[in-house]
């Protein structure tokens, strides 16, 4: 990705106060399919927010997933990553946000921070999660702050990459992310949770989930 030249990091987006703004999904359209991601921020109010400001301002378009790890050393599937505008793992945003205890656990289609070994280095880099037995280790040790709610089949072909280099999950070609933006929410039922929204089932060719509650596709 090319930053734009007036692109200035500044300091990072942090809320002062509780704030819930769940009128606004994010789209990721990228050359796989589309991921519709619906935000957390009675999870993880500061890197909810952080995600949605980098999104809405172009930050993320033309960048790709540089890491992808289908499955992890015990076969589980595990995560595929991206958000660097460098393309090596190495980019971010020009900040590091300060770790929340996010209470969203990580699971099939959650969205949470990518880190170095600091627990206070996230700042634009993220993965989708690929099924609760690879990611369950996480919870507490990295910030989930957001989940899909469209895109299982997007998300699994992007998982199905050919890799160049399977102990660093480089991709031979690495799954491009064209764009990112906000698009308006649907209306919340009271009589269902947010998180009900997410995607529940692993997509394949053969198993499909046409839920009207559980959109997985």
């Amino acid at each position: 990705m090319k930053l734009s030249p007036d692109w200035d990091p500044g300091e990072p987006p942090v809320l002062t106060g509780f704030r819930i703004y769940p009128d606004r999904d994010v789209r990721v359209e990228t050359d796989a399919g589309e991921i519709l991601v619906a935000l957390a921020p009675e999870a993880a109010p500061n890197t909810a927010w952080n995600f949605r400001h980098l999104a809405e301002n172009g930050f993320y378009d033309d960048t790709t997933f540089h890491r992808v790890v289908h499955f992890d050393r015990t076969g589980r599937r595990f995560v595929i990553q991206g958000g660097d505008p460098s393309g090596t793992g190495e980019g971010s945003a020009g900040w590091d946000l300060p770790m929340e205890n996010s209470t969203l656990a990580h699971d099939l289609g959650v969205i949470s921070m990518a880190r170095a070994d600091h627990p206070d280095s996230a700042g634009s880099q993220f993965f989708f999660c690929l099924g609760r037995e690879g990611t369950a280790r996480l919870d507490g040790q990295y910030c989930a702050f957001g989940f899909a709610v469209d895109g299982a089949e997007t998300i699994a072909k992007t998982a199905d990459v050919e890799i160049e280099d399977a102990a660093a999950g480089k991709p031979t070609t690495p799954p491009v992310i064209t764009r990112m933006s906000l698009v308006p929410a649907p209306p919340q039922d009271p009589g269902i949770a947010r998180s009900d929204r997410r995607i529940a089932t692993w997509w394949s060719p053969e198993v499909e989930d046409t839920s009207d509650e559980r959109r997985t596709r």
